[in-house]
């Protein structure tokens, strides 16, 4: 398979208050480059409240055997969030990448761009997240070609009112479409919510709104859909949410098969090889 295109990246903005700090793994990239002199662009696009509120470009240099110009892969930026932060609305980024020129990404569907992003604060506990593919993630094509279904979740969550101990639930629509999507909190005690992300929106839903009265919870939290869409789990104190501890990706539930043929297993090895 041969491409002129990457499936684009997405990952959160920076919280108010925090920096951040993106670096495309171009020596994992090196590995899916034609052996040719190429071009290619790099273009960030921030979001806000459904909007883009700002593009950046830049240009890679391939020789044919080695990067001779890579400072467009690093992006940097701090968040648009200057007054009073709308809980409910929070930023992402998204990267596209092309090749410009004549040559063509080979077996680009496994390339896995997903280096860490870095969050830094001057007055605040940094963290680091790696980000999602917008399409093309294997083991969301996995789960609907077995079930069709989306169903994604993160299994280890605590809420605390009197250890001021919260998470909130980030979900990015980064597509043309709203979309509805079921929550389940499946703990000490059971909680379901539908909740419906407007396009190119994406929002922050702290759990400790979702369990009311209770001052303690902990569990696992399950969110479904028809649409996939994009997902952390963000760990922070419960009166000032600006402090956060850590961002962690969901995990899907598996549609892959548990046991493999001996064609399979070789195919799965040379995968992880040339990655």
């Amino acid at each position: 398979m041969k491409t002129k295109y990457l499936f684009p990246m997405i990952v959160l903005g920076p919280p108010k208050g925090y920096n951040l700090s993106y670096v495309l793994p171009v020596d994992k990239l090196t590995r899916h480059m034609p052996h040719s002199p190429e071009t290619l662009l790099i273009e960030r696009k921030h979001f806000y409240n459904g909007k883009v509120v700002n593009i950046k470009k830049g240009l890679l240099e391939y020789n044919g055997k080695i990067w001779i110009d890579t400072k467009a892969a690093i992006y940097k930026c701090e968040s648009i969030i200057k007054g009073e932060e709308i809980l409910s609305n929070i930023e992402y980024i998204e990267t596209h990448i092309e090749i410009l020129t004549s040559g063509f990404f080979n077996d680009p569907i496994y390339f896995t761009p997903l280096n860490y992003t870095v969050y830094n604060s001057t007055d605040k506990k940094c963290f680091l997240s790696d980000g999602q593919l917008k399409f093309g993630a294997p083991r969301t094509i996995d789960q609907f070609s077995a079930f069709n279904k989306w169903v994604e979740g993160y299994p280890d969550c605590y809420i605390s009112k009197l250890r001021n101990i919260d998470e909130s639930i980030i979900i990015i629509n980064p597509y043309p479409a709203d979309a509805k999507v079921y929550i389940t909190l499946d703990g000490s005690s059971v909680i379901n919510k539908s909740v419906m992300v407007k396009s190119l929106m994406a929002i922050k839903l702290p759990i400790s709104s979702l369990i009311k009265n209770n001052n303690e919870w902990s569990g696992q939290v399950i969110i479904k859909g028809k649409n996939r869409l994009i997902l952390f789990f963000m760990k922070h104190m419960m009166d000032n949410p600006s402090h956060i501890t850590t961002l962690e990706h969901s995990e899907n539930y598996r549609g892959e098969p548990t046991h493999y043929s001996l064609s399979n297993t070789l195919k799965k090895i040379k995968q992880k090889i040339l990655r």
